[in-house]
């Protein structure tokens, strides 16, 4: 198992009965402290196959792993993102009967035949009345169990609403405080982070319900919800993830550490073809390609800037291009949530300030992690914070649980 298959990952260890936590390779990975959490399955592989037969596969590729809401209560309970909630074949694999969608535009998502839906509308802000979903959203994940039936439960991300949701449901089941209820949502989806609003109003459900045990609502996080002024807006579902901001052709400045500017433009996928098509033609100045070249160019010792092109694409297709530059030596472009970065990614799920791309005087490109709450991703690896990672061509760039793309796909001189 390579570092980049593990590193950052859940890793589940099977064996026989006699599979314990003095077995060799389980105190390897416990004592190396690089996976996301670390769990033991004791029954083998071949009942495991039984049971999630499409989580197994011949192959580990990374085009060969496919992406799944995070299993809250087997058999029962899922959390997930709109991704999840329109993909019929994963639905159908997990049995999935019923899906709650609670979003600004719910009626947008169109399930398959057979499958109940229960849409809740309501934005992700801090004081917006998620109170009044949840007897509605318990009556519907609590009929689905004594069905015997599994429930999706998801918002855009599955970071905030729906996870509130699924809070909610443990708590009123289970009597279990706000933070039990939330460290055990957490411990199966680590990308989960409640607006803060959501969270008092979780906690003050604690009363209501009878629960003697009392959770601290200050226990927040300072997310105020991806539908906030500034703070996200777009980020859920199929909405843009820069929310308007960064418009298709339009350029935004903004200051960067060194106190120069960065420009950025993000160009529409016909905007980008044609753009494509003069850099061809040699219309532009010259492009260095390959997939094992080291993203660098000649001449950036001497002080002059580079402009990196990022192709950025969703899981449904190509979204568009994104131009970064031209980025100096000493400077830095900061990508993040915060309105003053100078690439806005306003997803639910990444950070203020969310890593940073920088160019040495050598001409090497490198990505950094600002210590963001949710990890940034270079092709299988994540990134350790504040460790800069230089940037190969066609390298492709995540942040958070955002499932957008960003490959590099060419860089050129001033």
């Amino acid at each position: 198992m390579g570092r980049s298959s593990r590193w950052g990952r859940n890793v589940l260890v099977y064996g026989d009965s006699e599979l314990r936590k003095d077995h060799p390779v389980v105190r390897f990975l416990a004592a190396q402290g690089k996976c996301a959490s670390l769990h033991m399955y004791k029954d083998g592989f071949e009942a495991f196959a039984r049971v999630y037969p499409f989580l197994c596969t011949p192959s580990v590729k990374q085009m060969s792993i496919k992406k799944y809401p995070s299993q809250i209560v087997p058999g029962l309970l899922y959390l997930g993102d709109w991704d999840n909630a329109a993909d019929t074949e994963r639905l159908e694999e997990l049995r999935i009967r019923r899906i709650l969608t609670i979003h600004n535009h719910p009626e947008k998502l169109r399930p398959p035949p057979g499958v109940r839906h229960l849409r809740q509308e309501l934005p992700d802000i801090e004081d917006a009345d998620i109170a009044g979903c949840f007897a509605e959203a318990f009556d519907f994940i609590d009929e689905a169990r004594e069905k015997g039936q599994a429930v999706l439960v998801h918002c855009g991300a599955g970071v905030s609403r729906s996870a509130t949701l699924v809070v909610m449901y443990l708590m009123r089941h289970h009597a279990w405080s706000a933070a039990r209820a939330r460290a055990h949502v957490v411990s199966r989806r680590s990308a989960v982070c409640l607006n803060d609003g959501f969270w008092r109003t979780l906690c003050g459900l604690e009363a209501a319900l009878g629960i003697a045990e009392r959770s601290d609502p200050n226990a927040t996080s300072g997310f105020r919800g991806a539908d906030a002024p500034g703070g996200g807006r777009g980020g859920d579902g199929p909405d843009s993830e820069d929310g308007g901001r960064l418009a298709r052709g339009a350029v935004a400045v903004s200051k960067d550490a060194a106190g120069g500017r960065v420009p950025v433009r993000m160009l529409g996928p016909k905007e980008a073809q044609e753009a494509g098509g003069k850099r061809g033609r040699g219309e532009e100045g010259s492009v260095e390609g390959g997939a094992e070249k080291r993203a660098r160019t000649a001449g950036s010792g001497s002080g002059g800037g580079v402009v990196l092109r990022f192709e950025v694409r969703k899981p449904e297709g190509l979204v568009g291009v994104l131009e970064v530059g031209p980025l100096r030596p000493g400077q830095r472009c900061v990508l993040g949530r915060q309105p003053d970065c100078d690439v806005v990614l306003e997803h639910a799920s990444i950070s203020r300030q969310h890593a940073a791309l920088t160019v040495d005087r050598g001409g090497a490109v490198s990505l950094t992690d600002l210590q963001s709450g949710h990890g940034t991703k270079v092709g299988d690896t994540w990134l350790r914070p504040n460790a800069p990672r230089q940037l190969s061509a066609l390298a492709a760039l995540r942040f958070g649980a955002s499932t957008r793309s960003y490959t590099l796909t060419a860089i050129s001189k001033e």
